[in-house]
Parts: C-alpha cells; structure tokens; sequence
C-alpha cells in the first residue's frame, strides 16, 4: 500500500513537472514573438490619448524589428509633433487646472499645485456641486475636505484685511 501511493505521488510529481515545463516553452515562445505596436497605437492618436499612444509606442521603439519599421518611425514622430505643440500644452494645462486630472505630466502638475490652493477646493465644490443638482452621487467627504479649506483660506484672508485694517 505504501508503495502504491509513493508510487502515485510520484507520478503526481512528474506530470506536475512536465506541466510546469510545457508552459515555460509556452511561454518562451510567446515571448519571442514579435508584436506590431502600429495599429494600436493608431487606436490610441484616434481617440486622441497622445500620452498613451506614446507611451506604448515609445516601449517598442527599443526594439530594431520596430526601429526599422518606417510606420512606426513616421507614427512616432506625429506623435511627438503633437505632444510638443503649444496648443497640445496648453490644453493639457488647462485640463490640469480645470479639472485636477490629466495624462500628460503638465496637467498633472498643475493639477496638484490646484490641490493645494484654494482653487483645487472651488473646483472640487464646483464639481460635487454639479453632480447634486443634476441628482448624482455626490462624495461627502470631498465635499467636507473643500469647504474646510474654503473656509480657512477665507478666514486667512479676513485675518490679513483685519490686520491691514487696524495697522498691524
């Protein structure tokens, strides 16, 4: 009896093993396979997500079977052309300022600087504004943190008038 089951955990081991290699071949031959980043890149300019389409386009740019590849070449320098332009900048900024998220690093910096003035708390009462009126799930918690802050940079801004007022 002992010998049966040393038997089958044996043989449990091995057809484990033989598994386990069958998908590493899988694997590496998967690995080996080379990927066309154009059209999906191409997708991404469509939908006007240039950050992304950078992003993933710029990852196979490493690669010589890519490098080599005038579509890809040409599709990377529009890319850049675009992400480099003044009005692409500009509303990326605006898009940070406005709305506090952005895919580009421009919006998202001043996305963050917004968060820690006043203007981040307008927009974020604007917004949860918004969605009350229009009868959606507002975040109370946003709401609360906003206000708090409105309310402290009001009285900051009491406290100097106060202090301008009585000549120190």
């Amino acid at each position: 009896m002992i010998k049966l089951i040393a038997k089958v955990t044996l043989l449990l081991v091995a057809l484990s093993a033989i598994g386990v290699l069958w998908q590493r071949v899988q694997l590496t031959t998967l690995a080996l396979t080379r990927i066309d980043p154009v059209p999906e890149t191409r997708q991404l300019v469509e939908q006007e997500r240039y950050a992304e389409a950078a992003d993933y386009l710029g990852f196979f740019m490493d690669y010589p079977y890519v490098q080599s590849d005038p579509a890809a070449q040409t599709l990377h320098r529009e890319i850049e052309a675009v992400r480099g332009s003044l009005d692409y900048k500009a509303g990326k900024l605006g898009e940070g300022l406005l709305s506090g998220t952005s895919d580009e690093t421009i919006g998202q910096a001043a996305g963050v600087a917004t968060d820690l003035f006043v203007i981040g708390d307008l927009r974020d009462l604007a917004k949860q504004g918004t969605r009350w009126w229009h009868d959606e799930e507002t975040d109370e918690a946003i709401v609360a943190l906003a206000t708090i802050g409105v309310a402290a940079s009001a009285a900051q801004l009491a406290a100097g008038a106060a202090t301008l007022g009585t000549a120190g």
